[in-house]
C-alpha cells in the first residue's frame, strides 16, 4: 500500500512530461527535383490538409520551407 496520496499523481505526471519529451517527426516535403513523394504530397495544399487531418488528431504541426513538422501538443499547465 501506497503512504502518500499524492505519490502516485506526481509519478504519473512525470512520466507523461517524459514521454512529451521526444524529438518531434520531420516529413520531407520538397527536394531540389520537386515534391519528394509526389504520389502522396504533391501540393502546398495537399501538405496544409495532411497537417489539419493530423491537428484534428491532437498533434502540433508547422512547416519549414521544404517540410512538415510534426509534434505532440505542448501540455496545458493544469495538465
Amino acid at each position: 500500500a501506497s503512504g502518500g496520496g499524492g505519490e502516485g499523481a506526481e509519478a504519473a505526471r512525470l512520466v507523461g512530461e517524459e514521454a512529451l519529451d521526444v524529438p518531434p517527426f520531420v516529413l520531407g516535403l520538397y527536394g531540389e527535383e520537386g515534391w519528394l513523394s509526389p504520389t502522396d504530397i504533391c501540393s502546398g495544399a495537399r501538405a496544409r490538409t495532411v497537417a489539419l487531418k493530423l491537428e484534428e488528431q491532437g498533434y502540433w504541426c508547422s512547416f519549414t520551407d521544404t517540410e512538415l513538422v510534426v509534434s505532440w501538443p505542448k501540455p496545458t499547465p493544469d495538465e
